[in-house]
């Protein structure tokens, strides 16, 4: 399966943002979080530019309870460029950075981002959910 071809490919070509960080989400799906997390931080140290990479480890930053770090991460997201995200995609950042500014007791900024993430993406039932927190 899709696994084995990214841990072959990894042996053969650690160097390869684009590998590395498939390796990663494999693990992530696995549900081996901290591992994926390492590969995530180590697809970062290649190219330090890519949103998508940032929101994966935020994910798994909210999955720890790690809130302060996720946000640290929203942050350089919102202060990048946005590599990975698009029209289709960007609801995701919204519904979980409004989620985690809910953890920090920052209400308003993040009922705000959840309806932000809400209008873009009205059937996330994490985001329904969320809004409940």
């Amino acid at each position: 399966g899709p696994s084995e071809l990214f841990e072959t490919d990894a042996l053969h070509w650690s160097r390869s943002v684009k590998v590395v960080h498939s390796k990663a989400s494999e693990l992530q799906a696995r549900g081996d979080l901290h591992g994926a997390l390492a590969g995530y931080l180590r697809s970062l140290e290649i190219f330090d530019d890519q949103a998508i990479t940032d929101y994966c480890i935020a994910r798994i930053l909210i999955n720890l309870g790690r809130y302060q770090e996720a946000h640290a991460r929203f942050d350089k997201i919102m202060n990048g460029h946005g590599i990975g995200f698009h029209d289709g995609n960007d609801f995701l950042w919204m519904t979980d950075l409004g989620y985690v500014l809910v953890q920090l007791g920052g209400n308003e900024h993040g009922i705000y981002y959840l309806r932000e993430g809400l209008q873009r993406m009205p059937y996330s039932c994490y985001a329904w959910n969320a809004m409940g927190v």
